[in-house]
């Protein structure tokens, strides 16, 4: 019994820590844990003085928190024999006050998402102006706020590249290619984009990287491909599009590769 109190101790502990520390959820959810074991196993009157004052701490910090007033404003106060309604009293405020979090969540994740839709929108009019320092003010701001917008760096490398530009949507690509190597549309843009700049060393040179660092797959291995034809590497270039073509049968391109490499070999 003496190891349940001390269960409980810690529980207490970890409840007052967790509201020293500005917490809100956390704190509740461990005084709730804490009462739970109070009312459900037989703890020695030896440690519940100890417990009793912990607890009386813990309410008063409870009833301090604003997140708990909007619910309960009446404060909490502890009293021996009174944990079955406490705890009765208390799950519905741990309960409002997680639904309460959820919400400010979910309205922060749509304010972002909005802000990043209205960064790009923001950008692709600066690029219509051929402004394109800052177009990359903010694009760079909506990556700035990205958290799970996967698509979101092909998104700004498309703009880029349709706007003409072949060097800037670059540092949108890795990201993108870092998240999903098999990344089609990614791996698609970076070859438009070099090819733009007519510089497929430097596309050799990034699918060359992006597959040792990311591994191969067949759209990484496909741009590697078509860079090297354009160099005239065509045994290399027959070498990526069957690697290509054995990762995905439906490639077409890949075909074409082999059969103008077999040519030219």
């Amino acid at each position: 019994m003496a190891k349940t109190a001390k269960i409980v101790e810690e529980h207490l502990s970890r409840a007052k820590v967790a509201f020293l520390k500005g917490e809100t959820l956390k704190p509740l959810v461990s005084l709730a844990e804490a009462l739970k074991l109070v009312l459900t196993k037989n703890i020695p009157s030896m440690d519940m003085p100890r417990i009793g004052s912990l607890l009386r701490e813990n309410f008063q910090n409870m009833s301090k928190m604003e997140a708990v007033k909007k619910i309960h404003p009446a404060p909490f106060i502890y009293k021996k024999g009174e944990e079955k309604n406490l705890l009765r009293t208390l799950l519905p405020v741990i309960k409002g006050v997680r639904e309460e979090m959820e919400r400010e969540s979910l309205e922060a994740m749509r304010e972002r998402k909005m802000k990043i839709d209205q960064l790009i929108i923001q950008g692709r009019k600066y690029l219509e102006k051929n402004n394109i320092l800052e177009a990359q003010r903010s694009f760079r701001g909506a990556v700035e706020e990205y958290v799970d917008e996967d698509a979101l760096f092909t998104i700004i490398a498309d703009n880029l590249v349709t706007a003409g530009y072949s060097k800037e949507p670059l540092e949108y690509l890795k990201r993108a290619l870092e998240i999903d190597p098999e990344n089609r549309k990614a791996c698609e843009l970076a070859y438009v984009a070099f090819e733009k700049a007519g510089d497929f060393s430097a596309a050799e040179g990034f699918f060359e990287s992006t597959v040792k660092k990311r591994g191969e797959t067949a759209h990484l291995l496909l741009g590697l491909g078509r860079a090297r034809v354009k160099l005239k590497k065509f045994p290399e270039a027959m070498e990526a599009a069957k690697k290509a073509l054995d990762l995905d049968p439906e490639l077409a391109i890949a075909r074409k590769i082999i059969a103008l490499a077999e040519r030219k070999t």
